[in-house]
């Protein structure tokens, strides 16, 4: 199993400048790379060929 730690980023424009607003923003960016997995599973094949 492959799995790697998940990175978001959020821009805004016009409410920026406002301090809870950015800490909100924050806020939410951890949330979703909380949330987000994006592993990645192996798939294993099997074959068996018989020839006569």
């Amino acid at each position: 199993m492959i799995s790697a730690k998940t990175s978001v980023s959020l821009a805004a424009t016009g409410l920026a400048a406002d301090p809870q607003f950015k800490a909100d923003l924050e806020q939410e960016r951890r949330e979703l790379e909380d949330k987000i997995d994006l592993s990645v599973y192996p798939v294993l094949g099997l074959g068996l060929v018989y020839r006569f």
